[in-house]
């Protein structure tokens, strides 16, 4: 008898009870879920204000998406469900926390919750505009902004790494800024004029 077979009886005889692997969710569902991620983590900072207790809560609302995909009604917007899901996780998160000082009252809270939502929706448009931009950059030029705001590396650090002057990279790095800011209006603009 092999392992796997002895071990196929042991669990039909001697453990009945216990559950099989829950079903995963479908692909489409997983891509929607990777895809609000951004503006979850967005809407819980903007209540809780803090990107450590941000983190954890986009974490438990994941898992609580995760668990919960069959009750989800693909008829209706994602985008609001994983935002209601997040609301829940939010108030269980600051009910835990109301022992701590400094904590904003629940209208403080509520009234955050709904600028959020508001601008929930105009934050999707604007990154597929800015990935397009991006993509319309010089190569070290997007160097130069993946050093500075996704790797936070310090200004002297880049000026060396890209034999620049500290000044020179502050003026790069705002002529960029600005650039990307234009062209990013621009596509938003192109965006509402040919839909």
């Amino acid at each position: 008898m092999t392992l796997l077979k002895a071990f196929r009886i042991f669990k039909v005889e001697y453990l009945p009870n216990v559950p099989s692997t829950p079903p995963a969710p479908p692909p489409e569902y997983l891509d929607q879920l990777v895809a609000c991620q951004s503006q979850l983590y967005g809407y819980i900072m903007a209540s809780v204000c803090n990107a450590a207790d941000t983190a954890d809560i986009l974490q438990l609302t994941n898992i609580t998406l995760w668990e919960n995909f069959e009750t989800y009604d693909p008829e209706k917007p994602f985008m609001g469900w994983a935002i209601t899901t997040a609301r829940f996780q939010i108030m269980s998160f600051l009910r835990d926390r109301k022992r701590e000082p400094l904590v904003f009252d629940t209208d403080v809270i509520a009234g955050m919750q709904l600028l959020a939502e508001s601008e929930i929706h105009e934050i999707s448009p604007r990154l597929d505009a800015l990935r397009t931009c991006l993509a319309k950059l010089k190569p070290e030029h997007r160097n130069v902004l993946a050093q500075r705001y996704a790797k936070r590396i310090p200004l002297t650090q880049i000026a060396e790494n890209n034999n620049r002057s500290v000044d020179g990279v502050k003026g790069l790095l705002k002529r960029l800024r600005k650039s990307l800011g234009k062209c990013i209006d621009g596509q938003i603009y192109k965006s509402q004029v040919n839909p």
